[in-house]
């Protein structure tokens, strides 16, 4: 499943086509929108003795039903296997969560149970340690934001360490692995690393900003009478109208703002002709560590689409936030590529979480259908799930709301157009 941060209409319309409405799958299948590794194969995992200075002569992997089971039968001693890895996004799916299942397992040391290769050669990506779990014969579900032990985008591979403790016959059963935005009600976290006290959100007073044009901060800059800012009930509107310059303008923040405390930040915007070029969209200017930076970029330039629609896109600032702690202004960048660039933006926020978004800014439709040329297809039998859990994957904040279908069949059928596509 692709990030929200890529266009998502065509997911959209295949969704639909396929789900009907209500969504037809059922709320506990999630697959098509998380990364799942289910662990089936035992032949995909290659020993690796010389990984280890006491390796078991006899350990096995082998399949167990719907899981694999790693097992060492020598008291005191381990082995390690490794596995190829699906490359995964850690910024769209930071949370890893395995279930697993542990008996005689040696469970002292911060050595790994499960690695991932994040390809940096610096420390190895112990994901989850040996310590961080449980070797009473249960099945339990862990989850570790992995986010917050690499700065690497992307994981590509994984390994598996067993240790058996002084009575021998070491197993460790995997059912399956998954990635995900949030780690699942019944998952138990693993916190690795000390968090900052979680802030409450902050949201940018953008209609009270006064946005001030900085001629001198760029090479480029436009002609005065080219560009300008616009202030409506809802967005502050950013324009320059002169292909290959640009401008940028910085606004005061009522107060000193802490980025400690939040996870993201998030934009909704839209934006049409803007340049991929510049050093940001837009960035934090304040008071910085001793010997650091007193600005750095939010939100870069090439992270925005520009097609003309409302997008929402979230930044993880953790890494801005060490750095820069305080910020007590802001500044927006518009580069155009075209006699009318702008960046349109309703909303600016800090927070624990990502934002949701709303259908209509992902592809166009409206109440009603007209059928012809088209047949209608019955999916009563199937279309019996929830679609609570898939739109919060989604981040969705609404779904579609028609008009009573001239289609026949049940009552509560009604019906939309889609991107020109009744449904």
């Amino acid at each position: 499943m692709k990030s929200w941060r890529t266009p998502m209409h065509k997911f959209v319309i295949l969704a639909v086509t396929t789900l009907a409405l209500p969504l037809l799958a059922q709320a506990d299948d999630l697959d098509d929108l998380c990364w799942t590794q289910q662990f089936t194969r035992a032949d995909a995992w290659t020993p690796q003795p010389q990984w280890l200075s006491h390796p078991s002569p006899t350990a096995t992997v082998a399949s167990a039903g719907a899981a694999i089971c790693f097992a060492v039968d020598e008291p005191g001693q381990g082995m390690k296997w490794s596995a190829p890895l699906s490359a995964v996004a850690l910024a769209d799916q930071p949370y890893l969560v395995l279930r697993y299942r542990g008996e005689n397992l040696n469970t002292a040391g911060s050595d790994y149970l499960l690695h991932l290769d994040d390809q940096d050669p610096r420390h190895q990506l112990h994901a989850l340690r040996l310590c961080d779990v449980q070797a009473d014969g249960r099945w339990h579900t862990v989850a570790v934001d992995v986010s917050t032990l690499t700065s690497a985008d992307a994981v590509n591979a994984m390994a598996v360490q067993v240790q058996a403790n002084r009575q021998g016959k070491g197993r460790l059963w995997l059912q399956w692995l998954s990635f995900r935005n949030d780690p699942p009600a019944d998952a138990t976290v693993v916190q690795r690393t000390a968090a900052a006290s979680r802030q409450p959100d902050w949201a940018a007073p953008l209609a009270a900003m006064q946005w001030r044009p900085q001629n001198g901060w760029l090479g480029n800059p436009a002609d005065d009478g080219a560009c300008r800012v616009e202030k409506a009930a809802a967005t502050v509107l950013f324009r320059v109208e002169e292909p290959g310059h640009g401008m940028k303008w910085s606004a005061d923040l009522p107060g000193p703002l802490s980025l400690e405390g939040h996870r993201y930040l998030s934009i909704r915007y839209r934006a049409r002709q803007l340049s991929r070029q510049g050093d940001y969209t837009l960035c934090g200017q304040g008071k910085p560590r001793p010997g650091g930076p007193s600005y750095l970029s939010l939100v870069s330039c090439v992270e925005l689409i520009d097609d003309g629609r409302w997008h929402t896109l979230d930044v993880d600032v953790r890494g801005v936030a060490k750095r820069l702690p305080l910020i007590t202004s802001m500044a927006m960048q518009v580069q155009a590529a075209g006699p009318e660039a702008s960046l349109d933006v309703s909303d600016i926020r800090l927070s624990g979480a990502r934002q949701s978004s709303r259908l209509a800014d992902a592809l166009d439709w409206h109440p009603g259908a007209a059928w012809q040329g088209f047949r209608s297809l019955p999916t009563d039998a199937i279309a019996t799930g929830r679609s609570d859990r898939w739109l919060a994957c989604l981040r969705l904040v609404d779904w579609f709301a028609g008009t009573a279908s001239d289609a026949g069949g049940s009552s509560n059928r009604f019906s939309v157009t889609v991107e020109g596509v009744p449904f």
